[in-house]
């Protein structure tokens, strides 16, 4: 037996181990170059395979089990009396890989560990995200049909929209017309209606009204229509030629036009998918209800400078009969704008009517006029049945479906929903390009993860079905007696792109803004009725009643409710006439003293004192300013005057 050293790397060896985790050493050449006996080699072979070590730790070994049978056979043992004494080789990896790993440094043990989890997230990351974009929407249910179920229900002669039609596309009116005439504007902000006071701004108005005739009178005539009627369509391809001609008149109606949902950064895909969803459905009619009502509060001072006080009664039938119209589809923003056009009918009212003008008026336009006001409820006007279809929309073309009413997030549903967020909140707070690309790349990363995070298709159906039911039935309640401020404090906890319920949270009604709405609407409604009643009785007995009470029988049927306390709205004899008020914020009867406002129409606080106001101006609030009924009884005080409306001080746009 040779006496000679064995020809593996030795020292070498000591040398490049510490670098052998980059480059690695191949410990089988170690072992082979080793001239060692073959019976050797295979046992040392067989044991650092089955220690499972890293290739640094593995050619450590190598090494010192080589060192092991050369430095026994140097001292005079055969090979094979090492081999025997050696023992079990699988036994020999497993002890050495218990020494090895119990040895290992701190900082070698987390580094390992973490490249495992590493691996580990990477390998469920990849199935995560494959079996996220397993999966796509299947819309099955065309909710549009329940959206127009009004409209469709109404018979052809009650429909506003057949006497339109062909007069708004000839005049180009839906989305397109221009009546600048008729505001008086700086740059491009409008500041109120042309007056006759205006002089040549005046004449240029009046002449672009009698130009436009036609388009008043399909106005008046189709104003005190029942209906509107126009069945609203997701797709504006699926609108008739003359439905296209007369809502999109920028638009050929014989070429297809899709004008997307407004969201940037959608992919072709999410675009389709939500092409023809309710989110994506287009009100064209409605701001051309809004733009009418404005057109027709211009004529209406042009007729009673011409002492057409029929024109002006017809002209204040149509507004209120549009804002009726407007509310024909059941979702809370076509109530809003609705309430709008009320708004305004209602200073047409007051302008009409005030220093004495009401006595131009006959008994009959009067009572039509009062009849007009009094035609419609305004909470009938508030329906909640297109939000819930909106949102079982948003949510069968957003989740994958099982058939039995469940299903996941899927990636055509994360993507629009994730926009829908930014569309409303914004990426932080900026428009900047490469923030928003940043923000659409993170989304396309952590989309897989929404399946992990956010509530399944039953999950979100059920809640959404639980707050919807708890605000119709809490949302006729008097704002006294219940705020419900609850829900709102629940929708909150439901923000961020990140909670299970986000998608609720993005596109639940902003019911706390209708509600408000609804109910200032009728006080005004109410406190309106009881002027031209007061104006009624006026007329036959050539004074105003000392009480609102009087009125009752012949005039009224009741005294309206004041909608901030429960009880009838006050009615106050002045020097000029008479007020009609609400106790305002604070609740009590302040004796029809005013809300004080800023110049520009802001609530201060209840402490502000006249200096206070110097810096900001000071006012009277005007009726149609009163927006909020949320601000509780300590934050100002004053009543809400109804009437007068001050209408000649402040227009409503």
């Amino acid at each position: 037996m040779s006496n000679a050293s064995p020809t593996f790397p030795g020292s070498g060896l000591q040398r490049w181990i510490p670098f052998s985790f980059f480059f690695g050493i191949d410990w089988r050449s170690m072992v082979s170059d080793s001239e060692l006996p073959a019976e050797v080699q295979s046992i040392v072979s067989r044991v650092v395979s089955e220690s499972r070590l890293s290739q640094f730790e593995k050619a450590q070994v190598a090494q010192e089990l080589l060192c092991h049978f050369e430095d026994g056979n140097q001292r005079g043992r055969t090979f094979s009396r090492l081999i025997e004494d050696f023992g079990d080789p699988a036994t020999a990896a497993a002890l050495i890989r218990i020494s090895k790993l119990r040895n290992r440094s701190m900082m070698s043990k987390l580094f390992r560990g973490a490249m495992y989890t590493a691996l580990v997230g990477v390998v469920c990351y990849a199935s995560l995200a494959a079996f996220f974009h397993s999966k796509s929407p299947n819309p099955t249910v065309d909710y549009s049909v329940d959206f127009n179920r009004e409209a469709l229900a109404v018979a052809e002669e009650n429909k506003a929209w057949n006497v339109y039609r062909d007069v708004w596309a000839k005049f180009e009116f839906s989305n397109g017309a221009s009546f600048d005439e008729i505001y008086i504007k700086d740059g491009d902000e409008f500041i109120r209606f042309v007056k006759p006071s205006d002089g040549e701004l005046w004449d240029i108005a009046t002449k672009k009204l009698a130009d436009s005739e036609e388009l008043l009178e399909s106005f008046r005539v189709g104003g005190v229509l029942p209906s509107h009627g126009l069945v609203l369509q997701a797709d504006q391809n699926n609108y008739t030629r003359e439905d296209r001609a007369a809502l999109f008149p920028k638009h050929d109606p014989d070429e297809e036009f899709h004008l997307g949902l407004g969201i940037a950064g959608l992919s072709e895909e999410a675009e389709l998918m939500f092409s023809d969803s309710m989110i994506g459905m287009l009100l064209p009619h409605v701001q051309s209800s809004r733009t009418a009502a404005r057109i027709l509060t211009v004529d209406t001072r042009w007729a009673m400078e011409q002492g057409d006080t029929e024109r002006a009664t017809q002209n204040i039938e149509a507004v209120l009969g549009m804002a009726h119209q407007t509310t024909e589809a059941p979702c809370l923003v076509c109530a809003l704008v609705g309430v709008a056009v009320n708004s305004i009918g209602y200073s047409i009212i007051d302008e009409s009517m005030s220093d004495g003008k009401f006595n131009e008026f006959s008994e009959e336009q009067l009572e039509r006029i009062q009849s007009a006001v009094t035609k419609y409820s305004v909470a009938d006007m508030f329906k909640l049945d297109g939000e819930r279809i909106s949102i079982d929309d948003i949510i069968q073309r957003s989740y994958s479906d099982d058939g039995n009413g469940d299903g996941r997030m899927t990636a055509v549903g994360f993507e629009v929903l994730s926009n829908l967020h930014l569309w409303f909140s914004g990426p932080g707070g900026s428009s900047d390009s490469n923030n928003m690309f940043v923000v659409q790349q993170a989304k396309k990363i952590v989309a897989p993860i929404s399946m992990l995070t956010m509530a399944t298709r039953k999950q979100v159906t059920d809640k959404k079905n639980e707050m919807m039911d708890e605000i119709e039935a809490r949302f006729d309640i008097p704002i006294y007696l219940d705020d419900m401020n609850d829900i709102e404090e629940e929708l909150a906890e439901l923000q961020g792109i990140g909670n299970s319920y986000v998608l609720i949270s993005n596109v639940m009604p902003a019911y706390q803004q209708c509600r408000s709405a609804m109910f200032r609407t009728t006080c005004n409604q109410g406190g309106v009725a009881m002027a031209i009643a007061a104006y009624r009785y006026h007329k036959k007995n050539g004074e105003f009643p000392l009480s609102s009470e009087e009125l009752v029988g012949e005039f009224l049927d009741s005294v309206p409710t004041d909608q901030l306390n429960g009880d009838p709205l006050n009615y106050q004899l002045t020097e000029d006439g008479f007020i009609v008020f609400s106790v305002g914020f604070d609740r009590d009867n302040d004796g029809g003293e005013p809300i004080m406002v800023t110049a520009d129409g802001e609530i201060p606080p209840k402490q502000w004192s006249d200096a206070d106001f110097e810096a900001h101006g000071k006012r009277p609030q005007f009726a149609g300013e009163f927006w909020r009924m949320d601000h509780g009884p300590d934050h100002v005080s004053g009543d809400w005057v109804i009437w007068p409306r001050y209408a000649e001080q402040q227009d409503d746009f």
